[in-house]
């Protein structure tokens, strides 16, 4: 099934907002040492 033009740009602002979100979050853990990037999970859905 083919999504809509909108329904692509509404679930693109999802996973962008999520992305955003978990990134200033998990801040102290993206920055640190170890570097662990939680919001890297959620690249896949968009290509």
């Amino acid at each position: 099934m083919r999504l809509r033009p909108a329904a692509t740009l509404a679930e693109i602002g999802v996973v962008a907002a999520l992305y955003a979100a978990i990134t200033i979050v998990l801040n102290p853990l993206s920055y640190g040492p170890l570097q662990l990037r939680v919001a890297e999970i959620l690249k896949p859905l968009v290509v």
